[in-house]
């Protein structure tokens, strides 16, 4: 694994002689979430109103049970939300006014990733350079990626022994092509998934040092991510049942703000306590309740410390 983690100063580097960035933050104010399916008489909330300015050149993770709404609101926030979503509120960068970000300004990492099959690593490459008017990424940068030796591959599974690239390969060819060209911000929808422990430390650490290097916010959602990953977050973004709101803040005071509220972590995996305080035990009805009410409350501390992103 050694022989993937090259010098990322050398590679930053390269980025910041080759890529050109005006730093830039990312604001969002009162977004909201609701379905529109046709199969429901009401529309109903998928994400509750939430606000945060994210300083240029920081990284927020997303951090939430299943059905929280974390891809939700990436969706949203990147004015990417399908037409059985409604989004209401304002997104803004620091450098482009428009209550909404264009689809030009942002770096978007998906769940799932789409290729052409018969296309190599180096041609993929290529033409997603091409279609930006733009170089592909430097070699420094696919090392680091463990891209260098399959370049050569074919992108789709194929007989032999020059067979198509793995789940985990295709995750980082992904993060490649997302790095390519100058965005005014990063997003990314669990870049970790398909990869081992040390490679998704080595991708979020990519994502934060890209962030920093050009001065762009980066936001990506994260599923129970290893403590050695929920460090390099600078902020957090903590969501419950149904899209609320928890908290957003600081990584650095999220400890002593649940304590605070009587909610000391004593885990050394400070991810997993997080995902645990806004989790609903769905077996047991009165659980449940309980569980519900108790979120309730702890968004509601949120509202008047000023601190859970929902009047910054």
């Amino acid at each position: 694994m050694s022989a993937l983690l090259p010098s990322f100063l050398a590679l930053l580097l390269l980025l910041l002689l080759t890529v050109p960035t005006t730093p830039s933050s990312l604001k969002w104010t009162n977004l909201t979430a609701t379905s529109t399916s046709t199969s429901s008489t009401t529309s109903s909330p998928l994400l509750h109103p939430t606000s945060y300015t994210l300083p240029a050149g920081e990284t927020l993770g997303i951090l939430g049970p299943s059905g929280a709404g974390k891809s939700t609101f990436l969706l949203s926030l990147a004015n990417l939300a399908p037409n059985s979503i409604a989004t209401t509120g304002t997104v803004t960068t620091g450098v482009s006014p428009c209550h909404l970000l264009q689809t030009a300004d942002v770096a978007f990492l998906s769940q799932t990733d789409t290729f052409f099959s018969q296309l190599t690593v180096a041609e993929t490459l290529t033409v997603a350079a091409n279609l930006q008017s733009t170089t592909p990424p430097p070699p420094t940068l696919l090392n680091t990626l463990g891209l260098t030796t399959s370049l050569h591959r074919r992108v789709g599974r194929q007989t032999g022994a020059a067979g198509g690239l793995s789940g985990g390969e295709k995750r980082r060819l992904s993060v490649a092509i997302e790095t390519i060209g100058s965005k005014s911000v990063i997003l990314a929808d669990e870049p970790t998934t398909g990869l081992d422990s040390s490679q998704a430390g080595m991708v979020v650490k990519l994502i934060k040092d890209l962030a920093k290097a050009r001065g762009v916010a980066a936001v990506m959602t994260l599923h129970a991510p290893r403590h050695s990953v929920y460090k390099m977050l600078d902020h957090v973004m903590l969501l419950g049942p149904r899209g609320v709101t928890v908290y957003t803040g600081p990584t650095a005071q999220v400890e002593a703000y649940f304590a605070k509220l009587g909610y000391k972590c004593e885990e050394r995996n400070v991810a997993e306590f997080l995902i645990d305080l806004v989790s609903v035990d769905t077996e047991d009805e009165e659980q449940r309740v309980k569980d519900v009410e108790r979120i309730g409350e702890r968004k509601q501390a949120g509202e008047r410390e000023g601190i859970a992103g929902l009047k910054r």
